[in-house]
């Protein structure tokens, strides 16, 4: 594991990325591994675990929900997203089984919808559960 965290940092120092601004948490707690779009997840209520210029973005399908602390997105609610990393923060990629998704903003009993928008507290299952928290669609 040492050796292949010792490649990928000589692979990262001849690309000059500059890493400064990332939080690393290994598995085991200590600071081995960064946080950015591919690995460890998040908390999408609040990005606290994402380091700077990063937030947690979140991927819904029907069987899974992934997060992931990611780059900030540009998409608006209703733009089709590819993925963690394509929307705004505090929007969720809403996509089916396979392919490309919808830019979907969320809400739970704590968050409001954004202006113009209702919560929709009366579907009958939630949009996501993360934590024991339910979040639903805002419309």
């Amino acid at each position: 594991m040492r050796s292949a965290l010792v490649v990928l940092s000589l692979l990262l120092a001849s690309c000059s990325y500059d890493l400064s601004g990332f939080e690393f948490v290994g598995e085991d707690g200590g600071t081995t591994s960064p946080r950015v779009d591919g690995g460890g997840s998040c908390n999408p209520f609040t990005s606290a675990e994402c380091g700077a210029m990063t937030t947690c973005s979140v991927l819904v399908r029907p069987a899974t929900t992934v997060a992931r602390c990611a780059g900030e997105g540009r998409g608006t609610p209703g733009t089709p997203c590819a993925g963690t990393g394509s929307c705004l923060p505090m929007l969720v990629c809403d996509a089916p089984a396979t392919g490309d998704g919808t830019c979907t903003a969320f809400c739970t009993a704590t968050r409001a919808c954004p202006t113009g928008m209702t919560c929709d507290t009366a579907a009958r299952t939630p949009f996501f559960t993360w934590d024991g928290t339910d979040a639903f669609r805002c419309r």
